[in-house]
């Protein structure tokens, strides 16, 4: 028991970290919202339904909008992991599909193997900023999670726009 609400915990973060990158990164929370109800048939322990927002294919225009978009959403892909890590010390369950989104969209961008490296640095330290900035915030929202597992989006907007508007 003791485990499984530990895994319940570190998802709840690991979401809440990705719904509070959303919104000071100003992404688009989709009417799913964000949930730490397990999805056996897509093996998922949770999710936060951000909507995408490219506009142009990244693998045909890698303007200057695309490269801060594609940056943009890199930083928030590494937040659940860093908000997971803050709260239980390591990884525990999602981060790693995260790093591969976030590697994905960089790779996009990056014209040489140490240029992705460098891209891959700065979001993730951008990704480590943004969750300490806001760190209230990301147990606000986990700790509302764990007591109703699935949050809409205008309940997340009511937990974080207060925090953000304060700062």
């Amino acid at each position: 028991m003791k485990r499984r609400r530990r895994r319940h915990e570190s998802t709840a973060y690991h979401e809440a970290g990705h719904a509070v990158a959303a919104f000071v990164l100003r992404l688009k929370i989709g009417r799913r919202g964000v949930s730490i109800v397990p999805d056996k048939e897509h093996g998922k322990l949770g999710y936060a339904n951000i909507a995408a927002q490219l506009r142009e294919r990244p693998d045909c225009a890698t303007n200057a909008r695309t490269r801060a978009r594609i940056e943009t959403w890199a930083v928030a892909y590494l937040a659940r992991d860093v908000a997971e890590r803050k709260f239980y010390g390591r990884r525990r369950f999602g981060g790693h599909s995260d790093l591969l989104h976030a590697s994905d969209l960089l790779e996009y961008i990056a014209t040489s193997v140490e240029q992705f490296d460098a891209r891959l640095r700065v979001a993730y330290v951008g990704a480590q900023d943004l969750i300490e900035d806001n760190w209230s915030s990301v147990q606000t929202v986990a700790e509302e999670l764990l007591r109703k597992r699935t949050l809409s989006t205008d309940e997340v907007a009511k937990l974080v726009l207060p925090r953000l508007l304060a700062a």
